[in-house]
């Protein structure tokens, strides 16, 4: 059998894919390495931009986010609130949630190549191999779709991710509802992040710096900014990614296949922010090549995918250069929280 459409990968890109195909009536398969529900590095910022795209149920809600609390390297602290709330998320039950809003059920298996065979893709994988006309390539920093584009995804950032356990009463005490954003290191940042009964505490610093990744994180965590906010918490997880930081790829659809996510770097590189991005991406993903296939091949897919992008803001994300424009040096870090104070004091 040859399906219509393959998604590779059922977080938020992927399960968006799913959601939109599903109220299109399509034939599609959804694809994923791992069994859910299933945990994933991330701080689970969303910010209220998520509103516009799906409804957040209450249950899943960890806080409320009021908004972003930013320290430059001299400790001055810039606060961002946002004009409506956002909220924190834990990702296990976050992408859960989104799969069951798909209306389908990912398949398990890890995707390691995609062959053009004619009119259709064979994607090979651990588990077998399955045969689509079109693929959407949500699968991550490390995409196999986006190596049979011959698409290449820039700056990557290595990240350390740990996870504390702490009573409501002190977190609420400590930080409350901000997500917290640090620069005090040189082409990369830090952060704490809310929980209901913890925090999540990571730092990101550009892979091409060969950073001692595990020694920063344990010298941020000894930061007089850090420290007393997890005094007394317990550590409970370790975790490390990878995280596009040069925004989304210049080829984002090749023959069939459209990347999205994180594989088409749909990520905010000032905050690491790439959920809202993810969703959306996926979700013009999976029209477009609707569309396409609706068509019979008249429209051209790789222009009416960047036109869709376009429309919806995401490919603004290539403009910025946000690392070597505002992190290459404690002293652009801390004009830029300059400038961030600036304009919060004439607001």
């Amino acid at each position: 059998m040859i399906h219509d459409f393959a998604i590779i990968g059922a977080g938020p890109a992927g399960a968006m894919a799913a959601r939109k195909l599903e109220k299109l009536g399509a034939d599609y398969i959804l694809l994923d390495k791992a069994e859910f529900p299933r945990n994933k590095p991330c701080a689970g910022v969303l910010s209220p931009k998520i509103n516009s795209l799906i409804e957040i149920p209450e249950e899943i809600i960890e806080r409320p986010l009021t908004g972003y609390r930013i320290f430059g390297p001299s400790g001055m602290v810039v606060e961002s609130e946002f004009p409506d709330k956002g909220c924190i998320v834990k990702r296990e039950n976050f992408d859960e949630f989104l799969i069951k809003a798909s209306g389908s059920q990912p398949v398990k298996n890890h995707i390691t190549e995609i062959v053009e065979e004619g009119n259709y893709y064979e994607l090979r994988g651990r588990d077998g191999n399955l045969q689509a006309r079109y693929v959407i390539g949500a699968d991550g920093a490390a995409s196999a779709a986006r190596k049979t584009c011959g698409s290449q995804i820039g700056k990557v950032a290595i990240s350390v991710q740990y996870e504390f356990s702490l009573d409501e009463e002190r977190v609420s005490e400590r930080i409350g509802n901000w997500f917290e954003v640090f620069y005090l290191m040189e082409y990369g940042y830090g952060w704490l992040s809310p929980m209901k009964d913890g925090m999540k505490v990571g730092i990101g610093i550009l892979a091409e710096k060969k950073p001692d990744i595990w020694g920063m994180v344990e010298r941020f965590l000894d930061h007089p900014l850090i420290g007393p906010k997890i005094d007394d918490a317990k550590l409970m997880n370790k975790e490390a990614h990878s995280i596009p930081m040069s925004g989304p790829t210049e080829v984002l659809a090749s023959g069939k296949i459209l990347l999205a996510g994180d594989a088409g770097g749909f990520v905010y590189p000032g905050t690491g922010e790439g959920i809202y991005y993810a969703m959306g991406s996926g979700e013009i993903a999976a029209e477009v090549a609707h569309r396409h296939m609706a068509s019979q091949g008249n429209l051209v897919l790789e222009d009416e995918y960047n036109r869709e992008l376009e429309a919806a803001g995401l490919l603004a994300l290539r403009d910025i250069d946000f690392i070597e424009d505002n992190l290459s040096s404690s002293e652009n870090a801390e004009k830029y929280i300059k400038r961030l104070k600036f304009m919060a004091d004439r607001s």
